[in-house]
C-alpha cells in the first residue's frame, strides 16, 4: 500500500493511499460545505461531515489539490506533484464559474460527477506562467519555470548528531504510513534477520528532534535479542512492532 501525506492550508490536513489501483482519500480540519477533489483523472464533489473530516475513494484518481466550495480556496494538495501557489491556481482554474453563451443550446444534460480527465503534464507549464504573473514585482526578475518534477516545499531540516546518517535515505525513499503518530516521517528501510525493518524521524522547528527504529514483532511478547530496551508498538495496518525512540 502506498502512503502520500497531503499539506494543508487554514487548518486542514489529510492523507492518501492506493492499493491496487484504487485511492483513497482521508482529510480533517475542513470548513463546512462541500468541497472539490481534482484528480489525475478527474474532479469529485465530496461533503465532509460535521467535524470537517472525510474519509472515502478519490473516484477520481491520485489527488492533486482540494479546493473549497464554491470560493475555490485551498485546502490541500500532494507536494510531490504541486507547489502551493501552482495548487491555488489550479484550484481556482477548475472551480471557475462558467460563462454563459447567448444562443440557443440543447438543453444541457446535469454535470457528471467525474469531469474531464486532468492533463497535468499540459496543465503545470501553463500554471507556472500564470503564477509568475501574479507574484511579479517592479525589478524582480524570476527565473523560468525548471522542466523538473516540483521539490518538496517543506523548510529546510538541520539533521544533529546521529540522525545525520539517515538523511540519505530519506531523500532516496518514498515515505510511508506507519504509525498515526504527528510530525513523524517513515521510511522502509532494510530487512533484520527476515523480518521487515523501519526508520522514521520526529521533525520539529526546521529540525530532526528523535530517531525511530521499528523492527515487525514476531512470535512472543518479549523482544528478541539484540533488540534490548524495544518497546512494543501496534501500528495503523493492525500488525505489532518493536521500537526504539532515540532523541538527539
Amino acid at each position: 500500500m502506498e502512503y502520500v501525506r497531503l499539506t494543508g492550508e487554514g487548518g486542514a490536513f489529510g492523507w492518501q493511499s492506493a492499493q491496487d489501483g484504487v485511492w483513497r482519500l482521508t482529510l480533517g480540519g475542513c470548513a463546512a460545505g462541500e468541497c472539490l477533489v481534482i484528480g489525475e483523472a478527474g474532479t469529485r464533489r465530496i461533503t465532509p461531515d460535521a467535524g470537517g473530516a472525510f474519509r472515502g475513494d478519490t473516484a477520481c484518481g491520485r489527488a492533486l489539490c482540494v479546493a473549497a466550495l464554491p470560493e475555490g480556496a485551498l485546502l490541500a494538495y500532494d507536494v510531490q506533484r504541486l507547489s502551493r501557489q501552482e495548487a491555488r491556481i489550479l484550484c481556482r482554474e477548475r472551480t471557475r464559474p462558467a460563462v454563459s453563451v447567448k444562443q440557443e443550446q440543447p438543453e444541457a444534460s446535469p454535470e457528471p460527477a467525474l469531469t474531464e480527465p486532468v492533463q497535468i503534464e499540459e496543465a503545470l507549464p501553463e500554471i507556472a506562467e500564470q503564477a509568475m504573473k501574479e507574484e511579479a514585482k517592479p525589478e524582480i526578475h524570476y527565473r523560468d519555470a525548471p522542466q523538473t518534477p516540483p521539490v518538496d516545499a517543506l523548510p529546510v531540516l538541520e539533521w544533529p548528531g546521529t540522525a545525520q546518517k539517515l538523511r540519505p535515505y530519506f531523500e532516496k525513499n518514498r515515505p510511508l504510513r506507519l504509525f498515526d503518530w504527528p510530525q513523524w516521517r517513515m521510511i522502509r528501510w532494510q530487512h533484520m534477520g527476515g523480518a521487515p525493518c523501519y526508520v522514521g524521524v520526529r521533525v520539529g522547528e526546521r529540525r530532526v528532534t528523535a530517531v525511530l527504529y521499528a523492527v515487525q514483532a514476531r512470535g512472543g511478547m518479549l523482544p528478541p535479542k539484540g533488540l534490548a530496551g524495544y518497546r512494543y508498538q501496534r501500528a495503523a495496518d493492525g500488525k505489532g512492532y518493536w521500537t526504539l525512540i532515540q532523541e538527539v
